[in-house]
C-alpha cells in the first residue's frame, strides 16, 4: 500500500513538473512597455534589407507584430527567461528600422538583457549609448551596419561580461586609443571583436598588446591602422580568426620561429605585412597582400 501511495506521489509530481514547463511566465509589465515606447521611435523603410538578403538573413519588420495587453515573451525577436519571465535577449537585426535613438532610450528599462542584437537598420547616425553600459549582464551586443556615429563611449569598456562585441560597418563611429585600450584590457571574457570599418586611424597599434588571452577572433578590415603590428599578437593562446585587410598604412611581420598559433583564418591582404608564413601555420586559409 505504501508503495501505490509513493508511486502516485511520483506521477502528481511529474504531472505537475510538465504543467509547469508549459505554462511559461509573461513578461513584466515594465518590460513590455519598454519595449512598446521602444518600438515608437521607428518607421519601417527597407532599405537596409539589402544586406541581409546578401547573408540570407531573414528581413522583416519584427516589431510590426508587437500588440498592447499580449505576453511581450511571445513578441517576434523577444526571449524571456521561462523560470523568471524577465527579457534576456532582444533580436532585431533585418528588421527595417529607421529612426533615432535617444541616450536615455527605454531599453536601458531592461535590466537582465543578456544579448542585444540591432544589426542591419539604420539608426540615423545615433551616437552609441554610454548608458549601454547599464546592461552589465550583456554577454552580446552586435549594432553592425546600422548607421550608428560619433565618438565612442569609455564606458562601454565596463560591461564586463561581454562574449561577442559587433560594431563593424559603421563607418562614422569613430575610436581613439584610450577607448580602445579599455576594450582590450576590462572585457576580459572577450571572444569575438568585429570592427570592421570603424575609423581606428587615431588608435596606436600597440595597444592591441593587452587584448584578452580569452580572444578567439578579431576582425580589423579597414579601420585606418597605421604602425607596426605587434608580432606577439600571433602568440595569442585561442585565436583562431584575424582579419586585418585594407589596412594599407599598416606593416607586420610574421614570427620566424617558435610559432604555434592556433590560427585557421589569416587576411592581410592590401596591408603591408612582409615575410613567409611559417610552416608551422598549417591548414589555415591565408590571404596575403597582392
Amino acid at each position: 500500500m505504501g508503495c501505490l501511495t509513493w508511486t502516485h506521489q511520483l506521477l502528481c509530481l511529474q504531472l505537475l513538473l510538465l504543467y509547469y514547463q508549459g505554462c511559461a511566465i509573461p513578461c513584466t509589465d515594465e518590460e513590455s512597455y519598454a519595449l512598446l515606447q521602444f518600438k515608437q521611435l521607428f518607421s519601417y523603410e527597407k532599405k537596409q534589407s539589402f544586406y541581409c538578403d546578401r547573408q540570407l538573413l531573414p528581413s522583416y519588420p519584427k516589431m510590426r507584430s508587437w500588440k498592447v495587453d499580449s505576453d511581450c515573451c511571445s513578441w517576434d525577436g523577444v526571449t524571456c527567461n521561462t523560470v523568471t519571465g524577465h527579457l534576456i535577449g532582444l533580436d532585431l537585426d533585418c528588421s527595417w528600422l529607421y529612426g533615432s535613438i535617444p541616450s536615455n532610450t527605454s531599453l536601458l528599462l531592461l535590466p537582465h538583457l543578456q544579448r542585444l542584437n540591432l544589426a542591419f537598420n539604420d539608426f540615423n547616425l545615433s551616437p552609441i549609448s554610454s548608458e549601454f553600459a547599464q546592461f552589465h549582464s550583456l554577454t552580446l551586443l552586435n549594432l553592425s551596419s546600422s548607421n550608428f556615429a560619433g565618438q565612442l563611449s569609455s564606458e562601454i569598456s565596463h560591461m564586463s561580461n561581454l562574449v561577442s562585441l559587433d560594431l563593424s560597418y559603421n563607418h562614422e563611429v569613430i575610436l581613439e586609443t584610450r577607448i580602445f585600450e579599455g576594450l582590450v584590457q576590462n572585457l576580459t571574457l572577450l571572444e569575438q571583436l568585429v570592427l570592421d570599418s570603424v575609423d581606428m586611424s587615431a588608435v596606436t597599434i600597440g595597444s592591441l598588446t593587452n587584448v584578452s588571452p580569452s580572444l578567439i577572433s578579431l576582425s580589423l578590415s579597414s579601420c585606418g591602422l597605421q604602425g607596426t603590428f605587434p608580432e606577439n599578437f600571433f602568440w595569442l593562446p585561442n585565436l583562431q580568426i584575424l582579419e586585418l585587410a585594407y589596412n594599407q598604412n599598416l606593416t607586420g611581420f610574421f614570427p620566424k620561429e617558435n610559432w604555434s598559433s592556433p590560427l585557421r583564418f589569416l587576411d592581410v591582404s592590401y596591408t603591408n605585412f612582409s615575410g613567409l608564413l611559417p610552416q608551422q601555420f598549417g591548414n589555415a586559409e591565408a590571404f596575403g597582400s597582392p
